[in-house]
């Protein structure tokens, strides 16, 4: 038989993942990034959805660069 079929995260499903990770709201999200909060409600959409837009990548990876700068580390929380 052939290989169980993996299926591929959208930018979108990363998205609120980390969003809900990070209990991050739609407006936090959209001021982050410097896009609307209509660009961040289009990303979420189920991609069916007639108003669904793809996440860029790059604004993904931004997203999760300026979380990692603002979350302390392991060793960093142990300090404090």
């Amino acid at each position: 038989m052939g290989k169980p079929k993996t299926k591929i995260k959208t930018t979108g499903e990363h998205l609120r993942e980390i969003m809900a990770e990070q209990r991050l709201s739609t407006e936090r999200v959209a001021e982050m990034l410097g896009a609307s909060t209509h660009a961040v409600t289009a990303w979420l959409r189920p991609p069916d959805n007639v108003s669904y837009r793809v996440m860029p990548a790059p604004k993904l990876r931004l997203l999760q660069l300026l979380l990692q700068q603002s979350t302390p580390t392991t060793k960093q929380r142990k300090k404090q």
